[in-house]
């Protein structure tokens, strides 16, 4: 295999690891949305799964990068950053272009979806703590020792 042949197969990698970290952030922020949310748990554990294997996929395309000659290189390169202009690519890199398109694509909407799942945890965390506090001050008033804080402290 050549290492174009495996870059594309690289990048083919990175935009299913990113499509289904996309789902499963979709997932999550829907979970966190619900009038009684659920625990994401088990969907932020799947969705590390694909992290790490996103994080090799990653670094094996740095690695194939590097072992091109460095004319190559700076071209590649500007493939990747979509840079090149389309009609001086051939259609690999015309291919490999594309896919890094939608990967970008992919990260910004995984970028809103995990913002909007971490503003509703927070949400959702200030009311229990604001339930748990309720809680606190009621039991210390409806204490039979209430009336006797003024001698304690």
């Amino acid at each position: 295999m050549t290492a174009m042949e495996e870059l594309k197969a690289c990048v083919n990698q990175e935009q299913i690891f990113l499509t289904r970290l996309a789902d499963l952030s979709q997932q999550v922020e829907t979970q966190c949305c619900r009038s009684e949310p659920s625990d994401p748990s088990p969907l932020l554990r799947q969705r590390q799964v694909y992290l790490d294997r996103l994080k090799k996929c990653v670094g094996r395309i740095s690695v194939l990068m590097r072992k091109l000659p460095s004319e190559e290189q700076g071209r590649m390169n500007a493939v990747f950053s979509a840079r090149l202009p389309k009609g001086q690519c051939n259609p690999e890199e015309m291919e490999i272009m594309e896919k890094e398109k939608k990967c970008h694509s992919l990260l910004s909407e995984i970028s809103a979806s995990d913002a909007e799942s971490a503003r509703q945890m927070k949400r959702e965390c200030d009311r229990l703590q604001k339930l748990v506090n309720d809680s606190h001050s009621k039991r210390k008033k409806d204490s039979p020792f209430s009336g006797y804080s003024d001698f304690i402290n």
